[in-house]
């Protein structure tokens, strides 16, 4: 990265994002948060969904932010996210239907379906991936038994961060480090499992070309671009998982060392270079998610910041103007954050 240079990078997260453009001084980098706005799902229609219209306006509102600063400096701009959430596309390019929240009630029938179509230890032994209600395979047999129409008419599907991506540039792809949150990856191959697709009944027709992190996908749609005042602008892949890029930032070798990675979620683990699909990992519903430089994340979920958050939100129901106070104080407190 030249001296002089600046990238603007995008978080999207389940409760809030944020735009960031970072700068390399020449002898370190320097991160500036320039916008960040909140998230949350609404009911709509008996499901949780996501509102994207309204996240991609405040994405689009953060990187004018970050032009008022950065101006024709900046060279590139990425996005990354978090897991299993999907948007279907038509072959113009154009969303089906709504963005489902993870926390949706209708992802557990199916995935008790699933186990009857495809064993649930050889599921495992496919992906390496822990079971849980709202991943994506399980979100796309929902969305095909109760939208068969929507299924039908879709091309393609894209986990979250990537659909942004396509947004910013044209280019429809899966990264690889979000790919293996959907728990439809091979661990191994690290490509789309055929045989779970075809057990399941999800057409592979409709699976994006997975890339790897630091993918470049191309310049910035033109109509963007000039909107925005900016020129010959890179759109990068970066890994797409949030926790991906997270663990990717820590600076200390990995070797020995595990890592805990705290937000709605907190993950536990370790970086490898080869996945563990044992009969211990699968029976404790450890899971082995995809890394830069083709590592391993072999990490537990574990409640994380979801707790607070509720938190928040019951106060602010009840009215009390103290409930950002409290929640502060609980994140001061030792004994909460040794709690996480």
């Amino acid at each position: 990265m030249k001296t002089g240079t600046c990238i603007a990078a995008t978080d999207l997260g389940a409760e809030s994002g944020r735009v960031v453009l970072c700068r390399w001084s020449g002898e370190e980098g320097i991160l500036e948060e320039v916008h960040r706005f909140p998230n949350g799902a609404r009911q709509e229609g008996g499901h949780l969904v996501w509102d994207l219209d309204r996240l991609w306006q405040e994405v689009v509102k953060g990187l004018r932010l970050a032009v008022a600063k950065g101006g024709s400096r900046i060279a590139s701009v990425g996005v990354d996210g978090w897991g299993v959430d999907y948007v279907l596309l038509d072959r113009t390019g154009n969303r089906i239907g709504r963005s489902y929240c993870y926390r949706d009630a209708r992802n557990l029938p199916q995935m008790e379906r699933a186990f009857t179509l495809l064993p649930q230890k050889r599921m495992y032994e496919i992906t390496g991936i822990q079971f849980l209600p709202f991943n994506t395979v399980f979100q796309l047999m929902a969305h095909a038994a109760e939208f068969p129409s929507e299924w039908n008419r879709a091309a393609k599907w894209l986990t979250l961060p990537e659909y942004f991506l396509f947004r910013l540039s044209g280019v429809a792809m899966a990264e690889y480090t979000e790919a293996s949150t959907t728990q439809l990856l091979d661990v191994y191959k690290r490509s789309w499992s055929e045989e779970l697709a075809r057990a399941l009944g999800l057409n592979l027709e409709k699976f994006p070309p997975i890339a790897p992190p630091g993918t470049p996908l191309g310049k910035m749609r033109k109509e963007l671009a000039t909107d925005l005042g900016l020129s010959n602008v890179q759109i990068i892949a970066p890994a797409c998982h949030d926790t991906g890029a997270a663990v990717a930032g820590i600076t200390y070798p990995h070797d020995k060392l595990a890592f805990i990675s705290s937000g709605t979620w907190s993950l536990v683990g370790m970086v490898l270079l080869n996945p563990v699909v044992t009969g211990p990992s699968f029976e404790e519903n450890f899971t082995n998610e995809g890394g830069v430089a083709g590592s391993i994340r072999f990490l537990s979920n574990v409640i994380g910041l979801w707790l607070l958050q509720e938190c928040l939100r019951e106060w602010k129901a009840q009215g009390r103007a103290d409930g950002s106070r409290l929640g502060a104080a609980m994140l001061g407190c030792p004994r909460y954050r040794a709690f996480l």
